[in-house]
C-alpha cells in the first residue's frame, strides 16, 4: 500500500487528490486523534516507529514522506508501482 493510500484510508479523502503539501489545514478530517491514528498506520506499513518529537514534527504527506525516507525507507516502497 502506497503512503498516500494509507493516508487516504484513514481521512477518509481521494489519494489521488494528496500532495507533499496536504495537511491539516488542507484536509478537515486530520485532527489529533486521526493523526496518531495515521502515525499507527504509517508505522505498521514501513515496520518502524517515530519518536514523540517526531510525530509532533509530522504535520504535511511531504514531512511523513522525508522522514521516512531518513528512517530506511525507499522511495519505491511508498509509492510501488
Amino acid at each position: 500500500m502506497s503512503l498516500h493510500e494509507i493516508v487516504a484510508r484513514v481521512l477518509s479523502v481521494p489519494a489521488d487528490q494528496l500532495t507533499d503539501e496536504s495537511d491539516p489545514t488542507t484536509i478537515g478530517s486530520w485532527n489529533s486523534l486521526r493523526h496518531i491514528e495515521l502515525i499507527v498506520h504509517i508505522e505498521t506499513a514501513y515496520g518502524l516507529k517515530f519518536s514523540r518529537s517526531e510525530m509532533v514534527g509530522l504535520r504535511s504527506v511531504g514531512q511523513i514522506r522525508a522522514m521516512l525516507l531518513k528512517k530506511g525507507v525507499q522511495e519505491s516502497e511508498l509509492y510501488p508501482t
